[in-house]
C-alpha cells in the first residue's frame, strides 16, 4: 500500500523518497514509549513518520523534536552545521519490553559483531554459498542477526512461522530445500519431531533457551563462540540477499517464491 502511495505522500510533505529512509509506526510500536519515539524523530536519517490512528498518541514525542514546518530538499550543509549521526555508534535494533528476551539497544557496530561470527559459525557448521536457510521465531535481535548473516554468506533466507505446526514446519524446510534453520527454543521442539522427515537438512540452530534433548541441533552460543569478527570468506554475488516467501497456499499447499535483489 505504501509503495502505491509513496509518490502522493512524499511530494506533499517536500520529502523526496532519496533524502532519507521512511518509518512507519504502528501500533504494535507504542511499547518503544517517548523516549524511543524522539530518537526517531531526531535522526536525521528519517525523512518522514507515518502513524497509524492508535499510534498517533506519540505525536507529542514528535512535536516536542521536530517543530515548525516540513524540512527543505537537500542543501549543502554549512559550516555551522551539526554532523549526521552515522557510523558504527548509530542505534541499529531497538528491542522494546515484550519484544524480546531484554529490552536492549544495539548499535551498527555491534550488530555487526554478531552478524560476522554468525556467518562464520554457520559456514563452519556446513553452510554453504547459495543454499537455503530457514530462520523461525518472534521479532528479535537474533532473526535480525541471522537474517543479515545470511545475506553475507550468499544464503536465501526463507521466514517459517512459529505459529505453524509441526507438520506444516516440515513442508516448508523440505519444499524450500533448506540445509540450515535457525529457530527460537520454543519451536524447536517442533522441528525436532519430524526432523527424520528432512533429509535435505544438515543443521539446526536454536536461540533464545535449550536444545531439545537428543535432537542434535546446535545452540546459537556453541556456533557463535569462537568464530571471528572479520566478514565471511564468501564471494559477492548478485543472489546475495535473496529469499524464499511462501503463499498463503489457499488454495492448495504454500508454494514458494523467490525474490532475488536484481528482482526488485
Amino acid at each position: 500500500h505504501l509503495a502505491q502511495e509513496r509518490a502522493w505522500i512524499l511530494p506533499r510533505a517536500r520529502m523526496p523518497l532519496e533524502r532519507g529512509s521512511l518509518n512507519v509506526m504502528a501500533g504494535a510500536d507504542l511499547e518503544l514509549g517517548y523516549a524511543a519515539v524522539k530518537a526517531y524523530a531526531a535522526d536525521d536519517d528519517v525523512a518522514l513518520l507515518l502513524f497509524d490512528a492508535e499510534s498517533r498518541q506519540l505525536a507529542p514525542a514528535i512535536e516536542a523534536v521536530r517543530l515548525g514546518p516540513p524540512r527543505p530538499g537537500p542543501a549543502s550543509p554549512g559550516p555551522s552545521a551539526a554532523p549526521r549521526r552515522t557510523g558504527p555508534e548509530q542505534a541499529a535494533v531497538v528491542v522494546a519490553r515484550g519484544g524480546g528476551p531484554t529490552a536492549s539497544t544495539t548499535t551498527v557496530g555491534g550488530l555487526n559483531a554478531q552478524v560476522n561470527p554468525l556467518g562464520n559459525g554457520l559456514l563452519a557448521a556446513g553452510a554453504r554459498s547459495g543454499e537455503r536457510l530457514v530462520w523461525c521465531g518472534p521479532n528479535s535481535l537474533e532473526v535480525i542477526t541471522t537474517i543479515h548473516a545470511a545475506r553475507k554468506c550468499n544464503l536465501v533466507a526463507v521466514p517459517l512461522s512459529y505459529r505453524f505446526n509441526a507438520d506444516e514446519m516440515q513442508y516448508v524446510i523440505d519444499n524450500s530445500d533448506a540445509t540450515v534453520v535457525v529457530i527460537d527454543a520454543e519451536a524447536a521442539p517442533l522441528v525436532a519431531s519430524v526432523r527424520d522427515k528432512l533429509p535435505k537438512l544438515r543443521t539446526v540452530v536454536v536461540f533464545g533457551g535449550e536444545v531439545p534433548d537428543g535432537s542434535g541441533f546446535l545452540s546459537w552460543d556453541d556456533v557463535c563462540s569462537g568464530q571471528p569478527t572479520s566478514e565471511p570468506d564468501v564471494a559477492a554475488t548478485s543472489e546475495a540477499g535473496a529469499a524464499v516467501i511462501h503463499t498463503p497456499g489457499t488454495p492448495g499447499k504454500p508454494k514458494g517464491a523467490r525474490r532475488t535483489r536484481a528482482a526488485r
